[in-house]
């Protein structure tokens, strides 16, 4: 999934892009050739080839501002000049819903998900996950994403994912949308909270440092301006 060019800040559209890039990649390496295939999308689908599924939901609680009048100085990627930012802190829940056409394919993604979120630093395939949230360059040097397909949102925003608590949404079924008399969708997942950051993009007036400050020993307006060495009254300093 790649970033689509924007003006704005990506908040919930970056946050929602690696989760779907962590999930994607590491069921497509995962052991199991039954899971390999298994789709990871941010929308509900109508159509049965698109079953099972994950999709992925973000319930936001709050953006809070990081302070009274917060404004931040820091350097830009390439460190050549400052730039300012504002920062805001966010948390919720994401919600990780298991759509299949069996119990049992439900239940083995079910153990399969918490394997990758709650497991995930103790085997190769499973790392692809909490790479693409944390060490995301390192992710798209692995997966061989350009970085015009990966973009840099991910320098703009932070991401805390609390996999220590997953929460079970509860098994339960539903017809399936594309209407026939006795095909059910078979549905679970979990809930994890998340919490993070995200910044302002860099603004359209950058800030360079200050390399050197010149002082002359005369009064502005009443002597006249030093030129420079030649001129007889000593260098105050530099």
């Amino acid at each position: 999934m790649a970033f689509q060019p924007q003006k704005t800040i990506q908040f919930k559209t970056a946050l929602k892009t690696a989760l779907v890039d962590a999930l994607q990649s590491t069921f497509q390496r995962h052991p199991d050739p039954l899971l390999q295939d298994l789709k990871v999308d941010l929308e509900y689908s109508f159509s049965e080839v698109d079953y099972p599924s994950i999709v992925v939901r973000y319930r936001g609680m709050d953006v809070q501002n990081a302070g009274v009048g917060h404004i931040e100085k820091m350097w830009d990627p390439t460190h050549t000049t400052i730039t300012k930012h504002k920062r805001r802190l966010y948390h919720g829940d994401l919600e990780f819903t298991i759509y299949a056409l069996s119990s049992q394919d439900r239940d083995i993604i079910s153990d399969a998900l918490v394997e990758i979120v709650g497991l995930s630093d103790l085997t190769t395939y499973t790392n692809y996950f909490m790479a693409r949230l944390y060490a995301p360059k390192e992710w798209q040097a692995d997966t061989a994403m350009s970085d015009d397909e990966f973009g840099d949102s991910y320098l703009y925003t932070l991401t805390n994912l609390n996999s220590d608590l997953m929460s079970d949404l509860g098994d339960s079924t539903t017809p399936a949308p594309w209407e026939p008399e006795d095909v059910y969708l078979y549905q679970g997942g979990y809930r994890v909270p998340v919490m993070g950051e995200v910044l302002s993009l860099p603004p359209d007036v950058f800030y360079t440092t200050i390399k050197s400050i010149l002082q002359y020993p005369y009064i502005a307006g009443i002597d006249p301006i030093p030129t420079g060495s030649d001129d007889p009254a000593p260098w105050i300093g530099s």
